[in-house]
């Protein structure tokens, strides 16, 4: 079809969006399932996958792909991150709590430092950097993202902090860095190098 299939996830509404070299592609199976997950405005099932055409557009190749139950993530081959979908809850990252029809440039301050990976709790998103720091942003009601600040965090919050309390609570050493993330339904969790 396009070239070599890279990627593939499914989230629990039944849609599925796929990588063929970069492009991303979705299709999805049920009629219930918001436009607004889609990045495209249909009223029917797509049971042909469709190219979101956001990124063949602006000449982006996806790297990753990541669903949260109204939302989605990409993580490009320079690794930005973009999200759209339901941003009821501050899942898309832009400071708003409006709807993302089209994917949005998650546009925060990190200097030279690129993401690595990008996960979608139902909820909430999380993001780590190539040095190691981790972000998170969204529903916060349950303390997905570690900070007791509000129920909703609209923008990447680094919680490096929060990290490093943790680990000194357990009497890790202080070379110990995130290696991965996670996110589920209500949490968030990392992968630790030593």
């Amino acid at each position: 079809m396009y070239g070599r299939l890279d990627r593939m996830i499914m989230d629990s509404v039944a849609m599925a969006m796929f990588v063929f070299t970069g492009t991303l592609f979705l299709f999805f199976f049920s009629v219930y399932l918001p436009n607004y997950a889609c990045s495209t405005k249909v009223n029917s099932t797509l049971d042909i996958p469709k190219q979101i055409p956001f990124f063949h557009d602006n000449n982006i190749k996806v790297q990753q792909i990541s669903a949260g139950l109204y939302h989605n993530a990409v993580l490009s081959s320079n690794g930005e991150i973009y999200t759209w979908g339901c941003g009821k809850f501050g899942q898309i990252g832009n400071g708003f709590t409006a709807d993302a029809l089209e994917p949005v440039h998650i546009n925060a301050q990190f200097g030279e430092d690129k993401f690595v990976t990008v996960k979608c709790g139902s909820f909430h998103t999380v993001a780590l950097t190539s040095s190691g720091c981790v972000y998170c942003w969204g529903k916060n009601n349950r303390l997905q993202c570690l900070k007791a600040l509000s129920d909703i965090i609209l923008t990447p919050r680094s919680i490096i902090h929060d990290i490093d309390i943790a680990l000194h609570h357990h009497q890790k050493k202080s070379n110990t860095v995130v290696a991965d993330i996670f996110a589920g339904t209500f949490c968030m969790s990392f992968y630790l190098k030593v």
